[in-house]
């Protein structure tokens, strides 16, 4: 019986900015989807007009390096992955990813007829913007379960454990220079839509 090891990562992304978390162990059968987990965290907001609305929500909103947004994607990419010596040399037997999402959100708490309105249009705005956000983040756990997985075998598992978490560690700061570029493109949102107009 060969031995069999697991190894794993973790990085965070932030819509607005990125960090580092403590890594978790993974175990799922091999190349399988990302394991997606997601929180919606609300914070109420209100106003008798949208200007005071819109007041509301950006003194209330996700504050990063030192400014408000309406709201925040913030997900932790993990991998894993197991290997097994063998007569060709040591190899990956499976990887698995795991995306957890926290997604903050405003929540209209009461409101005249045309805050309403203006409050639903901003949302469905805002989601699209959001949504992009977790998108980078799915594909970014699925590069990696691919690439680690394409891995050939290599001498030993000390080897085959570098090349693995050099992939991974690669993968999560392309996804983290995406997530900025996005936000950058659409300007936190803005370019699709996801303002409070007048």
């Amino acid at each position: 019986m060969g031995v069999l090891h697991l190894i794993y990562r973790a990085s965070e992304f932030g819509s607005c900015a990125a960090g580092v978390c403590a890594a978790v162990l993974l175990a799922h059968a091999a190349q399988a989807e990302p394991n997606i987990k997601r929180t919606i965290v609300y914070y109420d907001v209100g106003g008798a007009t949208v200007q005071e609305l819109r007041d509301d929500i950006f003194s209330k909103g996700p504050l990063i390096e030192g400014r408000r947004f309406g709201a925040l994607t913030h997900s932790n990419v993990k991998w894993g992955y197991k290997y097994r010596p063998g007569a060709n040399g040591c190899a990956i037997t499976s990887v698995t990813t795991e995306v957890s999402l926290t997604i903050t959100l405003p929540r209209l708490n009461g409101g005249t007829a045309p805050v309403e309105a203006a409050f639903n249009v901003f949302m469905e705005n805002l989601m699209v913007h959001e949504n992009g956000h977790v998108d980078i983040a799915i594909r970014n756990a699925r590069q990696i379960e691919q690439r680690i997985g394409a891995l050939p075998p290599e001498k030993t598992c000390d080897r085959v454990s570098n090349a693995a978490n050099a992939i991974g560690k690669a993968l999560i700061e392309d996804g983290s220079r995406e997530q900025k570029a996005y936000d950058a493109k659409t300007q936190h949102g803005t370019t699709q839509g996801a303002q409070l107009r007048r």
